[in-house]
């Protein structure tokens, strides 16, 4: 049983549609103010949503941008393991390459030592031959000066004797001379 017939239901529903008071009146009556509060519930919710929207898409650029930065410093920190990579076998070789000159350097000053105490030794046996023949030298010198005094001694009695042979020839000169005039002067008187 119903308590509208088919014709005041209708008149009742082309009221409620054309009649915003009335309609507002039967919806006070049918519905709870939680459900009357609903449309705006709806509407705040939706610009909650709206904003949520807003906020998730701003993250999910800001995500993207975090993306892109964390790709890049991952190509940064591969290329940052390359360079120590790269400074890891340049830092060996160059420690080989130390470790080398090191032993070179340490031949070479082993080198050079024996060469001054060779050196050092040539050098003393010349100073001591040069020494043996200096002394010989001398020897020498003294040995010719002896002979040179004798041979002074000697040409001193040369010259003596000479003068002796030259006095004795001019004396014997004069006496020709002498024996000469004579004759001479006998053949003349």
């Amino acid at each position: 049983m119903s308590l509208m017939d088919e014709v005041q239901r209708k008149r009742f529903l082309d009221t409620m549609r054309a009649d915003a008071d009335f309609r507002a009146a039967v919806r006070r009556e049918l519905l709870t103010d939680e459900l009357l509060d609903l449309p705006q519930a709806v509407a705040r919710l939706t610009s909650t949503v709206a904003t949520l929207v807003d906020v998730v898409t701003q993250q999910g650029q800001e995500i993207s941008n975090l993306k892109e930065t964390v790709a890049t410093l991952v190509d940064v920190v591969a290329q940052h393991g390359q360079e120590i990579s790269n400074l890891t076998q340049t830092v060996a070789t160059l420690v080989d390459v130390a470790a080398q000159q090191r032993a070179d350097f340490t031949v070479l000053v082993a080198e050079v030592r024996n060469y001054m105490e060779r050196t050092i030794t040539l050098v003393g046996d010349g100073f001591a031959a040069a020494r043996a023949d200096t002394n010989q030298v001398r020897a020498e010198i003294t040995e010719l000066r002896t002979d040179m005094t004798e041979l002074r001694t000697d040409m001193t009695g040369l010259r003596t004797d000479m003068e002796r042979g030259f006095t004795a020839v001019d004396a014997r000169f004069d006496q020709v001379n002498a024996e000469i005039q004579e004759i001479k002067d006998k053949l003349a008187s």
